[in-house]
């Protein structure tokens, strides 16, 4: 009855992992911070209806934060953390042009890393939560979920499925959409010392999950059904894509740093690495959608504002039927390195 975009995030200093996801991969690979999503495109999008809201509800964004970001963060007061992230999120909800949901953004530290297994979607951690706080975390999200048009029964669901998380040690990074106009964002994070890597990847990764919470139409189910149920279909990976553009791009405003220079200089990196020219993972889509922009073939606005999300654009405009996403898909790829910059060649630009 829900649809999920997950997006597990690793943050150990030497270890990368192999993650799922249930709507599409990303992957992320630091010095000081490797945040390892595998991206083979195994579909696996939930298939079930979205729940069509009748219920209305004040969209916003709601942020319940039980750990600490950084090490740097007093252990006894979680405050300038929390500070720090609401800023992230302020960010992102300024630059919608509209917003249609009440969102719920819940973070929480892990310890070390245990083993790849315990959850269907995550690996498993040691806890760091008190039993107390593990309480506190689900009486605020129990509160949040009575705002919804999720059944009692429906909410005492879920309460049982995040307490499995908090209790166990799940490194839970996900969006879930739990009805057409409510979203739940959950993320565990690992902290190491910071490097200049995670200063930038971790607002880079909230920003990115919080936009798949503000992307309308993951919520609505018509358009979930055209982009199921279409071969020549490219949404999912525009949804991701898009979701990565947009939160490196902001982490970059926020950082003073050229967020989308350091994205292109990723996906520079992991195709020198893998040679692999298949656009599918999310993080290649980033630039192919950077690509499109530059070729004038799509305005940036439309994602740094969501309203490329807004009316199931991604397919209508941006289907295999495009003749010029079909350029972009073997154009891609084609990023040169110029000192610390990154650019596409001229033959990708068409020049």
């Amino acid at each position: 009855m829900e649809q999920t975009v997950v997006t597990p995030l690793f943050i150990h200093l030497k270890q990368n992992k192999v993650c799922n996801l249930e709507i599409l991969f990303s992957c992320y690979e630091e010095v000081y911070l490797f945040i390892n999503i595998f991206f083979l495109f195994i579909s696996c999008a939930s298939d079930e209806e979205v729940i069509d809201n009748s219920k209305e509800v004040v969209p916003g964004v709601k942020l319940v934060n039980s750990g600490h970001l950084y090490t740097n963060c007093d252990p006894n007061d979680t405050v300038y953390c929390t500070n720090e992230m609401q800023t992230w999120i302020n960010k992102g909800v300024s630059m919608m042009k509209t917003q249609n949901a009440d969102v719920l953004v819940v973070t929480w530290n892990v310890g070390k890393f245990v083993s790849e297994d315990g959850f269907d979607k995550y690996n498993t951690h040691e806890v760091l939560l008190t039993s107390p706080e593990i309480e506190s975390i689900l009486s605020k999200i129990s509160d949040w979920l009575k705002g919804t048009c999720l059944s009692t029964n429906q909410q005492s669901e879920h309460i049982k499925e995040y307490r499995n998380y908090l209790e166990n040690g799940a490194d839970a990074s996900s969006q879930f959409v739990l009805c057409s106009n409510s979203r739940i964002v959950l993320a565990a994070f690992e902290t190491k010392n910071p490097g200049a890597n995670e200063g930038r990847d971790i607002p880079a990764f909230i920003t990115h999950e919080l936009y798949h919470a503000f992307q309308q139409d993951l919520g609505n189910q018509s358009c979930t059904n055209t982009r199921e149920g279409s071969s020549s279909s490219n949404g999912r990976a525009i949804v991701e894509g898009a979701a990565v553009y947009f939160g490196e791009y902001a982490a970059g405003q926020l950082m003073n740093y050229d967020g989308v220079n350091r994205m292109l200089g990723k996906i520079y990196n992991d195709f020198q690495g893998s040679g692999d020219k298949s656009i599918e993972a999310g993080l290649n889509w980033g630039a192919g959608l950077r690509l499109m922009i530059e070729r004038n073939w799509l305005n940036e606005s439309s994602i740094l504002d969501g309203s490329l999300f807004h009316n199931c654009e991604t397919e209508t405009l941006y289907t295999n039927a495009n003749e010029n996403i079909v350029k972009i898909k073997d154009l891609w790829y084609m990023i040169e390195k110029d000192g610390d910059n990154y650019k596409f060649s001229d033959q990708a630009l068409g020049n």
